[in-house]
């Protein structure tokens, strides 16, 4: 039997090792659902989670979608699905310590329908050193049928004692090919490969930047990052105007551009970028900069990019250094 339209195909693989695991009675205590923004780990997540609470899931473990554990699921009223998630409304970025400890706690792990546990991180980076040293106490000794899901965009910021007690299933993108047709199945044609470029190949991820107005705002971005490379921009100007808009992903886009052109810089023939649409002028200014000079820029962007996430840094600072950095290193290399 296919899976069912929630999961979109590049989820089947990873779903039929899920089905297996269960079936052979190998669901792991722990899982560390790993994977790239837009890849489904949520999706993949909250499939798992209905399908283990379902009373009567079909012939591939998915759930049927009538018995009363999915219809409390879909309700978002099951007493054994939790979601631990950073407090957005109270300003937190963080999964708070006290959120796992009432979560982890003995009564609290037991079922209340008399089957699956289900508590799921998302995301799991956000459990400061605290809040994974209760966790921990848990994955040291969990319960039968109880199911830690940790879903991580950047599975190696997680601690070695955290990572080493779950079983990991890492969501990989589709083929480009195989992407697109899914991308155009949805409606999307127009700018499929330039969004699923800069999506990192992720499809959900793909879909949102084409129809949230980031292709636009990341095509005027690019018009400055290279009005800098000329000379006919103020970088401190420039930073100002980006921090009115996303700073955060601004500081992404510099480090892809630069990235793309240290591997323009250092290939023989033309790589394959993430601006489809601008190769020959990322090209041309590769030919001038130093593939070394560009290398160290970029790690120190995605240095800047990580302090102002963590907020050790502002976003504007951020942009500002990492501008100036890159306008200087133009003005080295000299005209173009």
């Amino acid at each position: 039997m296919d899976a069912p339209e929630s999961l979109p195909f590049w989820l089947h693989p990873p779903w039929r090792r899920l089905y297996q695991a269960r079936a052979l009675g190998r669901m792991p205590h722990a899982l560390l659902l790993s994977g790239g923004r837009g890849m489904g780990k949520e999706m993949l997540a909250r499939h798992l989670g209905q399908s283990l609470l379902c009373q009567a899931p079909d012939g591939e473990g998915h759930p049927c979608g009538r018995c009363r554990g999915c219809h409390l699921f879909r309700a978002g009223t099951h007493p054994d699905f939790v979601w631990l998630a950073p407090d957005t409304e109270g300003g937190s970025r963080e999964i708070r310590i006290d959120a796992v400890r009432e979560a982890c706690m003995g009564e609290a792990l037991s079922s209340q329908a008399g089957g699956y546990r289900i508590l799921v991180f998302a995301p799991a980076e956000a459990m400061n050193r605290h809040a994974f040293n209760a966790l921990l106490k848990t994955l040291e000794e969990p319960l039968g049928d109880t199911l830690m899901l940790l879903l991580a965009v950047r599975a190696e910021r997680l601690p070695a004692t955290i990572r080493s007690r779950c079983q990991r299933l890492h969501l990989a993108p589709p083929t480009e090919d195989a992407a697109l047709a899914w991308l155009a199945a949805q409606g999307l044609e127009v700018d499929a490969v330039e969004a699923l470029r800069l999506a990192a190949g992720a499809p959900l991820a793909a879909l949102e930047v084409a129809r949230d107005g980031s292709l636009q705002a990341r095509r005027e971005a690019l018009g400055d990052f290279l009005e800098l490379a000329a000379g006919r921009a103020d970088p401190v100007l420039v930073a100002e105007a980006w921090t009115r808009r996303q700073p955060g992903l601004s500081l992404n886009w510099i480090a892809g551009w630069i990235a793309d052109l240290a591997r323009a810089a250092a290939a023989r023939q033309p790589p394959r970028l993430r601006d489809p649409r601008v190769v020959e002028s990322l090209m041309a200014l590769a030919t001038r900069l130093d593939p070394a000079g560009l290398h160290r820029l970029w790690r120190r962007v995605v240095r800047l990019a990580a302090e102002a996430e963590a907020r050790n840094l502002s976003p504007q600072l951020a942009l500002e250094t990492s501008l100036v950095e890159w306008a200087r290193l133009c003005h080295r290399a000299g005209p173009g």
